[in-house]
């Protein structure tokens, strides 16, 4: 069956994992963006703040629900220190916490390549698990392939974190395509790759920055390097 849209997984498979490296940087981007706007209280207790609320909040409820974004932290934060903030100033403020981490992403050798390679001949979309979609349009603006992209769909948008079927179901609604013409390419063999296939979709384990030794994909790729030979197989044209 001919291969008619790919999906892509973000941390581990576009680019490496970041493991929170950067949110203390994003929180401090957070406390100026908050004073440019009026705060004057102590910038160092807001910055605790912003931490402790990301770190100390679960993201995913029962059923894989996502529960709780940094924008909500963002405004629990504000909330407490009795700061009204409108949906727009709230997307400023979110825009500003996530710039460190999205212009801190460094992608995986060969993964742009292969996406230009894509690029036109399949549709392409992202699922991605994230407390911050905006963390998604602006990682991929940095690795200048935000144009080539359909579609994101990440757990904020939609509600539902990988490996819920709910997630992917929005790709299947989106592309009107059989669940057999397309293929999930990601680095976690429960959230990727068992999650894409529960739905009837093929899929790829790169195993590259994956901490795990096995998955249940349907093949398995040590570098994206790895991918577009598999892809041809598969009925991708060259």
């Amino acid at each position: 069956m001919k291969v008619r849209g790919v999906i892509f997984d973000v941390g581990g498979t576009l680019i490496w994992s970041n493991h929170d490296k950067f949110e203390e940087a994003c929180a401090w981007f957070a406390v100026n963006a908050f004073r440019s706007h009026g705060f004057r209280g102590d910038s160092g207790a807001l910055w605790r703040e912003l931490l402790a609320v990301r770190r100390d909040f679960s993201k995913e409820g029962l059923s894989y629900r996502q529960i709780h974004t940094t924008r909500w932290a963002i405004g629990e934060v504000a909330a407490r220190h009795k700061l009204t903030l409108e949906n727009e100033l709230l997307e400023e403020i979110e825009n500003a916490f996530v710039t460190p981490e999205a212009h801190g992403s460094v992608a995986l050798p060969g993964i742009c390549e292969l996406i230009w390679w894509l690029a036109g001949r399949v549709k392409l979309e992202l699922v991605s698990n994230t407390r911050s979609h905006l963390l998604v349009e602006k990682t991929l603006e940095h690795l200048g392939v935000r144009e080539v992209f359909d579609l994101l769909v990440t757990s904020t948008s939609c509600g539902w974190r990988k490996p819920s079927p709910h997630i992917f179901q929005r790709v299947l609604d989106a592309w009107g395509l059989p669940a057999d013409q397309i293929v999930m390419i990601g680095d976690s063999p429960t959230k990727d790759s068992a999650g894409a296939k529960a739905l009837g979709m093929r899929t790829i384990w790169l195993s590259l920055d994956a901490p795990e030794t096995s998955s249940p994909a349907d093949a398995e790729a040590h570098t994206p390097l790895d991918i577009p030979g598999m892809l041809s197989l598969w009925g991708v044209a060259n």
